[in-house]
């Protein structure tokens, strides 16, 4: 969950949004770019949840969870894409990498190139 804190911090304090909201817009952007480092919780989150077997492929079961996540937010009405000026990328990409590392314990360091990849991708 850091870089999705840390993403929603620097965004929120820019544009005024809910810091809540924020969070569940960026959850499965974030999980995703995680990738093969944080499989294994995602697995087992997965498998606690009901939404596969102990037997099911790692990666698989992260996959499963990460969707169940989207499918949920889209349930709730939980926009997959918000406002974001480009110009402003760069410099949002840099707070929240200054605030979760090495602050925040996450699976894998994401630099402020994968931050602002996850920002284009959630940008409308």
């Amino acid at each position: 969950m850091g870089y999705v804190h840390a993403l929603a911090h620097a965004l929120g304090g820019a544009y005024g949004l809910p810091h809540g909201r924020l969070c569940a817009v960026l959850l499965a952007p974030v999980l995703r770019a995680y990738g093969k480092k944080a499989a294994k919780k995602l697995a087992q989150l997965a498998v606690f949840c009901d939404l596969c077997g102990e037997e099911t492929p790692k990666q698989e079961a992260a996959e499963t969870f990460i969707a169940k996540t989207e499918e949920l937010c889209r349930t709730l009405g939980v926009p997959e894409k918000i406002q974001i000026e480009e110009k402003d990328i760069p410099a949002l990409a840099r707070r929240a990498a200054k605030e979760a590392t090495p602050l925040y314990p996450v699976p894998e360091i994401l630099g402020e190139t994968e931050l602002a990849h996850i920002l284009r991708e959630i940008r409308l």
